[in-house]
């Protein structure tokens, strides 16, 4: 669970037991501001979404740091621009990372952008639904 007011994330089992939580505010690898979003890859690892830290970061699934996906300051791709204020993300059965803001930016779970969809018409969405 992303806990915005607390710059972590929660764990809790399928009885909505706690297990763990991970992340503290600020801005270094492991540190979290405003999560939003949290998605699960394949392999267990957890991808979150800050609104205010302007990424994505992959932890695995104790809560150690993986990687940082789409910062501000990593890519500034001509068709993508940055990701700016993530909001909602999404993990495909391919294990790509599609996060939302005011367009649809898709990245590899490596971190490398595949592909950004400008609709024109999307202000912060805060959910999608996706199908096959």
């Amino acid at each position: 669970m992303a806990d915005y007011g607390n710059d972590r994330v929660q764990i809790f089992n399928s009885q909505g037991q706690f297990l763990r939580k991970f992340g503290s505010f600020g801005e270094g690898h492991g540190q979290i501001m405003s999560p939003v979003g949290v998605g699960l890859l394949s392999n267990g690892n957890i991808v979150v979404s800050e609104f205010e830290g302007h990424r994505l970061q992959i932890f695995d699934f104790q809560g150690k740091f993986v990687r940082i996906v789409g910062a501000v300051m990593m890519i500034f791709y001509a068709s993508a621009g940055p990701v700016k204020d993530p909001q909602h993300l999404f993990v495909n059965s391919d294990d790509n990372i599609l996060v939302y803001n005011n367009r649809i930016q898709v990245f590899h779970q490596n971190g490398d952008h595949i592909k950004a969809i400008e609709t024109g018409q999307l202000s912060y969405p805060r959910w999608c639904l996706h199908g096959s």
